[in-house]
Formats: structure tokens, sequence, C-alpha cells
């Protein structure tokens, strides 16, 4: 079996990057402290999507069990 790249994934990983650059992006404006704590969880943000873009899967430490939250 070939692996094959079909448009629908093309455009997923167009979006995916252009998410991870806007990120960057917003993460670079940050100016205060709390400002700049927010800023690295981003760009830790979209360095996991550009790995998850570079290994094309989604590695183990970025999986989690979900479960739906319960509300009452």
């Amino acid at each position: 079996m070939t692996d094959t790249i079909t448009p629908t994934e093309t455009h997923l990983r167009a979006a995916l990057s252009d998410l991870a650059a806007r990120y960057e992006a917003t993460a670079s404006r940050a100016t205060t402290d709390a400002g700049k704590s927010r800023a690295r969880q981003i760009s830790q943000a979209a360095a996991d999507i550009r790995h998850v873009l570079t290994l094309g899967r989604i590695p183990d430490y970025l999986i989690t069990d979900s479960k739906p939250e319960v509300t009452s």
C-alpha cells in the first residue's frame, strides 16, 4: 500500500501550519509579564502543531484520554 496525500490532508496540513503561524505571531506581541507567561504557552502550542506536522501523526505526549465532562 502506498501512502498518498489526499487534497483533504493537504488542506488540513495547510490549515494547521497557518494556525501555528498565527499562534507564533500572537505570542510575539506579548508585552506584560502575564502576557509573556501566556505567550510561552501559545508558543509551545505552535511548536506542538509543527511537531505533529513533521511526524505526520500525533505523538504520545499529546494524546490524552478523552472523557466527556460530567456537568450537573
